[in-house]
Order: structure tokens, then sequence, then C-alpha cells
């Protein structure tokens, strides 16, 4: 009978943290788009010009990837330490989901950039989280209400920006929020893409340790 609680336990766990991975990379991608709509100046617009899609990509990766590497590792930290409240002998399992070549990041083997550029990137992505690992549910009504925060702020910006340009940089920028907008949709939140996106892979991840942890507790 205990271990059968055990493995309903399991899959409670399993079910919190699909959705709380789910929750963290769609209100990172929330404020990324923010930051990005920060990045469109006019520099950065002449720069783009030539492969908007291209330009796009790299900035809301280097802003996802910046911000959420600490969170990711945060994630997996609490999620280990749920998992091994469970039953002490799964916290090995709970151990593998800490590795740091187990989730692989778009373009992660782009150099770090300097210092100064670190902290732009910190500031950019305003860390999307305020517990990479929430406790109880309280914190889904929390979610909500930031990611209308967000969007209304992203809305906010975007109108600015419309009444101030002409029409051609209207048209860049609109193809580059487009671009940047794809890009989180297939290669951070999507779970159809190949290679597999970032919440694929952590749903992944999830649902191996909790198999594992399922029949190690048979």
């Amino acid at each position: 009978m205990e271990r059968a609680i055990k493995r309903q336990a399991v899959a409670e766990w399993r079910d919190l943290q699909i959705l709380s991975a789910a929750a963290l990379i769609n209100l990172a991608g929330v404020h990324a788009r923010a930051a990005f709509e920060e990045r469109l100046v006019d520099d950065a617009l002449r720069e783009a010009l030539f492969n908007p899609s291209e330009w796009a990509t790299g900035q809301i990766d280097t802003i996802l990837r910046h911000a959420l590497k600490p969170e990711i590792k945060a994630f997996w930290e609490g999620a280990a330490e749920d998992l091994a409240l469970i039953d002490p002998s799964l916290s090995p399992i709970g151990e593998a989901l800490k590795r740091e070549d187990a989730l692989a990041l778009p373009d992660d083997d782009e150099p770090e950039p300097e210092d100064e550029q670190k902290a732009l990137l910190e500031t950019d992505a305003a860390k999307p989280a305020e517990s990479a690992q929430p406790r109880g549910l309280g914190w889904i009504s929390r979610f909500g209400g930031r990611v209308a925060t967000g969007a209304t702020g992203l809305a906010t910006t975007a109108t600015a920006a419309v009444n101030t340009v002409s029409p051609d940089r209207l048209k860049l920028t609109t193809r580059l929020r487009s671009a940047a907008g794809q890009r989180v949709d297939e290669a951070w939140m999507g779970q159809g893409a190949e290679p597999a996106a970032v919440l694929a892979q952590m749903i992944a991840l999830i649902d191996e340790a909790a198999y594992s942890a399922r029949t190690g507790l048979s």
C-alpha cells in the first residue's frame, strides 16, 4: 500500500513539473519579447535589414538563453529535491536531472559574452520567475497576472512605436517581431519541432525520471 501511494505521488510530481516547466518557459518568452522590443533601435535595425529573420533569431535566443540558464538549473534542483521527499531511494534519479548536458538550448555553443554584455542581457531579460520551482498552486494565479501585465506592456510599446515610425521602418519591425515570436514558439515552447524545443526536452526528461521512479517503487 505504501509503495502504491508513493507511485501516485510520483505521478503527481510529474504533472506538477510539466506544468511548472511550461509556465517557466512561457513567462520567459513574454519577458524576452518585451526585451527584444527595446532592442529595435536605429542602429540595430540597420544591422537587421540585411537578414531580419537571422538577426531576430539571434537576439531572442541570446535573451532567453541567458535568462533561463540559471532558472532551469534552479528548476531541476527543486524537482530533484521534491522527488527525494517522496522516497530517498529516488535521489539518484533526481540528481540525473541536474546534469548540465541533459538539456540543449538553442545556439548554446555561442561564446560567452563579455561581462558588460552579460549585465545588459540580465537587465533585458528581467528574470522570468520569482521561483523556478513554485510551492503549492497559488503561483498559478500570480503567473496569469504577470503574463497579462507583460503582454499589456508589450502592446503599449508596440503601439507607441507605430505612431512614430515610417512605413518602411514599421514593415521591418513587424517582420522582426514576427520572426522573434516564431522562434520562441518553435525552438523554446514547441513540442513537435526537430531538433526538440526546450520545453519538449524538459517534458521528455521529466517523463523519463517519472517512469524510472515508478519502476523503482514497484
